[in-house]
Formats: structure tokens, C-alpha cells, sequence
């Protein structure tokens, strides 16, 4: 079913072991056209903080219930790498954001997850450090804020043709 992520936003998201936060914002890949993290805010529980959720943690969410439950404990996301504030996410930073939960880069191979379609399906799939390190090298982020490039106009070749109002995911 396809959903409108800005309805998204302000879900709670809860670890195994309790709530960490609200969903945030969304942060897309502009080549795959697909969602590559879900941004949380921890101010109640980590003040000052935001960060990252991959589509690969993700459980099914309650919609009713305006929940997502993650895999990750909290001591996990408490641990992981700290997102820099107003920043872009680089290659670098997603690399130490994989290799801390030991996943492999969704960078490397030919679909929107690299070797595979879909996000669970890279989860358990372990690739060689070597390769690894040749895909950091060889790729740049192209993430973007669904926020930052919400009201953008949409230009045909003939003439404008509206703006981006919404983002729509496939749950």
C-alpha cells in the first residue's frame, strides 16, 4: 500500500527495549528514487540528537498505532555513529553507519539495494571488507531531505508543471 510520508512523520519509533524517539524526516536516494533512512528525533531521550534509521531495522509498523518498531536495541542506537547536525550525510559517515551494525553497503551492485531489491534481503547477506573498501572509494551519497526539496517546482522541457507537495512510499 502506498503511504504519504509526511503523514509518517511523528510516528513513534520503538526499539526492542523502549521508545527512542519520532520519526523526523526521510532521507532519499535522488538515483534509485528510494527511501534510504528515516531520520528520528531523540530530544527527550538523547537531547540534541538525531539519528539515522535504515529500512533494513525496520519492522512492520502499527499504523494504527502511529508506531515503528525497530530491530536495534537502545543501547545500539545510543552507540551509533553521531549524524552531523544540518549536514549532508557523506559516503564516509554511511560507511561507519553500516559497518557498526555490521551490514553490508546497499552501494555495491546494481539494484536500489545493491546486490538485492529489497532491504531485508541485504540484511543478512555478508560481503568481503576488500569490496568494501573499493565501493567507498568509487561512490558518492546521493541522499536528500524529503523537507529540503518539499515546494520545488517540477519543470517539464516544455514549461512548469507543478511542485513536489509529498513523497509516497510503498510499505
Amino acid at each position: 500500500m502506498l503511504r504519504n510520508l509526511s503523514e509518517l512523520r511523528r510516528y513513534v519509533i520503538e526499539a526492542r527495549d523502549g521508545e527512542i524517539g519520532r520519526c523526523h524526516d526521510f532521507l532519499f536516494d535522488d538515483r534509485h528514487w528510494t527511501v534510504r533512512y528515516m531520520v528520528a528525533d531523540t530530544r527527550k531521550w538523547l537531547p540534541g540528537r538525531k539519528v539515522l534509521i535504515s529500512p533494513i531495522s525496520l519492522e512492520s509498523p502499527d499504523w494504527r498505532g502511529k508506531r515503528f518498531p525497530v530491530k536495534l536495541t537502545r543501547e545500539q542506537v545510543k552507540e551509533s555513529p553521531p549524524l552531523e547536525q544540518d549536514q549532508p550525510v557523506s559516503r564516509q559517515y554511511e560507511g561507519r553507519f553500516f559497518d557498526y551494525y555490521n551490514w553490508p553497503y546497499y552501494w555495491i551492485g546494481p539494484y536500489p539495494w545493491g546486490t538485492h531489491v529489497e532491504p531485508l534481503e541485504l540484511y543478512a547477506e555478508k560481503l568481503k571488507q576488500g569490496a568494501r573498501d573499493e565501493a567507498m572509494a568509487q561512490h558518492e551519497s546521493h541522499l536528500r531531505s524529503i523537507k529540503e526539496v518539499d515546494g520545488y517546482h517540477i519543470q517539464a522541457i516544455d514549461g512548469e508543471i507543478g511542485h513536489v507537495e509529498d513523497f509516497l512510499a510503498d510499505d
